[in-house]
């Protein structure tokens, strides 16, 4: 397998800002097949005396490059750091976050046969090759030609790989620039990686996405530096199911994601699963859970129990006077001020007025008719456990108890995301057996308090 998919040599300028100046140099950009980004340059007329601008303490300098390439496309990278420039100024290496090139032509109007590439990370095909249909065109989805080696160097070593490709064909422009079609592009291609991710259980990205005219020819291409994350595949949707769950989930993911921040929660979630020590684990497991709770509660008006502000400012007012004639009254010792003022201060920041994350999260399962007492007598238990964590830097109780709870909330957290995406079809959970045991969900949003086999 090639270690590089992308190569390209240009000729151009090294810009730096702070110091007002133009560094002519070639630069040599690859990516390589984990989607990673690299550069080195050549300074060209390299001067030594270029080295009395940069003091002994400035050891990283911020650049941006600007060039062309061999078949004349224009090549452009922004704002990346060149460390230690000062003892290797002839020449170095850096990391740039994306490398954007096009093609002077890239002003034209209309395209001849167009169509879009992308190259994925950490997409683990099932046994055929779907499409998804989209806001935007229909998405095809093909292994790369080194899937097969991709996915066991990944399952081997735990790191991203760029394993498919996603398609867009004869794209409808509609007076969009193939820059602007791109990243309208991107916006959706992301969107199934998240899904895709919770499904499997993974991080998944793009690494890059490409435009081409009639004959190959390079219209536009982006590519990006990846997050480095652990990749493991923890996988939820049998591969079977992967069509038609990214079909039937994709409209829901898009209405919701903005209100409930789902990129996030689900980030998290794949975050968490990769985490090996249980304390870490289990607070971003919690935080997930926070985050989806909150913002559920945010846009249906459950955040506070007196919902009137202007209400609850003149309780408080009037709890507050209250609160320091008793105070007043009372004798002691040490930390007056402090007692004075705590109690004040938290009905005027509103804490007081706050529901608990348990009573929001209650709120949530049953406005989606969300079962969880096969997981929870008490939902409170996660709360408690993550206060111990957070305050005293260990749960309270054993270690397999701990693991138990976190099991349970993460199941919890995947029933709360299928709910609120309406897949409706069969998915892969057990706390009880450590087999799979399917659970489902009937049409009505329902989940059975059993896990049916």
């Amino acid at each position: 397998m090639c270690e590089n998919i992308m190569e390209k040599k240009t000729k151009g300028n090294l810009i730096s800002k702070e110091y007002d100046m133009k560094l002519p140099a070639i630069v040599r950009v690859t990516q390589s097949t984990k989607g990673i980004l690299k550069a080195s340059f050549e300074i060209q007329n390299h001067n030594e005396d270029l080295e009395e601008l940069f003091d002994e303490r400035n050891r990283i300098s911020k650049f941006k490059f600007e060039g062309e390439t061999s078949n004349k496309n224009n090549l452009k990278m922004e704002e990346f750091h060149i460390f230690g420039f000062r003892m290797i100024l002839g020449s170095g290496e850096f990391s740039p976050k994306e490398v954007k090139i096009e093609a002077s032509s890239s002003t034209e109007t209309s395209y001849s046969d167009p169509y879009l590439k992308f190259g994925l990370r950490n997409f683990r095909m099932p046994g055929y090759e779907p499409e998804v249909d989209t806001e935007l065109e229909t998405i095809r989805f093909e292994r790369t030609e080194f899937y097969k080696e991709a996915i066991e160097k990944i399952e081997q070593s735990k790191e991203g790989r760029i394993t498919s490709y996603a398609y867009i064909d004869n794209p409808n422009l509609d007076g969009f620039s193939p820059s602007e079609y791109l990243s309208k592009a991107e916006k959706e291609i992301d969107r199934i990686a998240k899904l895709w991710g919770f499904a499997q259980g993974t991080y998944q990205s793009r690494s890059y996405g490409e435009f081409f005219d009639c004959n190959d020819r390079l219209i536009i291409g982006k590519y990006i530096n990846p997050k480095k994350k652990n990749i493991a595949f923890r996988e939820l949707i049998p591969y079977p199911n992967l069509g038609k769950y990214l079909n039937q989930t994709y409209d829901q993911y898009k209405n919701k994601n903005n209100d409930l921040d789902l990129s996030l929660v689900i980030e998290y979630y794949i975050d968490s699963l990769t985490e090996t020590m249980i304390e870490s684990r289990y607070l971003k497991a919690y935080i997930c859970l926070e985050i989806l709770v909150n913002r559920f509660s945010k846009i249906n008006n459950q955040e506070f129990i007196i919902k009137d502000g202007e209400k609850f400012d003149e309780f408080g007012e009037k709890i507050s006077d209250k609160a320091k004639d008793i105070l007043d009254d009372m004798d002691f010792e040490e930390n007056e001020e402090d007692i004075m003022g705590k109690i004040p201060s938290k009905l005027k920041r509103k804490l007081v007025n706050r529901y608990s994350l348990p009573k929001k999260l209650s709120l949530l399962l049953e406005e989606y008719q969300i079962g969880y007492k096969d997981l929870f007598d008490d939902i409170g238990k996660m709360a408690r456990t993550r206060n111990n964590i957070t305050h005293r830097g260990v749960p309270d109780g054993d270690y397999p108890e701990v693991n138990n709870i976190m099991k349970r909330m993460f199941y919890l957290i995947q029933r709360i995301l299928l709910s609120l995406l309406q897949y409706d079809g069969k998915y892969i959970v057990d706390w009880k057996n450590s087999g799979l045991t399917s659970f489902s969900r009937d049409p009505n949003g329902d989940y059975s308090d059993r896990a049916d086999s």
